[in-house]
């Protein structure tokens, strides 16, 4: 199944979660944004989601500085 993570596609199982998906593409679920399928996700529910094939991901990381 193919799923969209910020404009690149990937392959994945079925019947995985978001937060699964995320980390094992992510080095921290710490300091993010998570779009899906264009609703953003309470880090809370990352675990409820089951993905689809199509879906898209977007992720936005904030970083400090000056």
């Amino acid at each position: 199944m193919k799923v969209k993570l910020n404009g690149l596609e990937y392959e994945t199982n079925e019947k995985t979660t978001l937060k699964i998906f995320l980390s094992e593409k992510l080095k921290s679920l710490d300091k993010i944004v998570v779009e899906h399928n264009y609703n953003i996700i309470d880090k809370k529910d990352l675990e409820k989601i089951i993905l689809n094939d199509d879906d898209i991901i977007e992720v936005l990381k904030f970083v400090g500085g000056g």
